[in-house]
């Protein structure tokens, strides 16, 4: 379930977010490999979480969400749509 977006809000893949911003989940790729992994990791559409640290050279995003830190592999996080608070 996807939820909808006003207008003010701008979808941008989570590996384009600046290190200490907080964004809420709006998308999640397709695939319930994907989908079951994140959902395991509690990112679901709608969670705020924020990015701590993007690794250079396409390495994890680390982002922490209800005060937990959680690693992502760049291929699966450019596939996050995320939209800024």
């Amino acid at each position: 379930m996807q939820e909808k977006l006003t207008t003010a809000e701008k979808r941008v893949p989570l590996t384009r977010v600046p290190a200490g911003k907080k964004v809420k989940v709006v998308e999640l790729p397709a695939g319930n490999s994907s989908m079951g992994r994140l959902a395991g990791l509690g990112i679901v559409p709608g969670v705020e979480i924020k990015l701590i640290l993007a690794h250079p050279l396409k390495g994890p995003i680390v982002v922490e969400l209800d005060e937990n830190t959680v690693a992502i592999g760049h291929n699966l996080a450019r596939r996050i749509l995320v939209a800024e608070q």
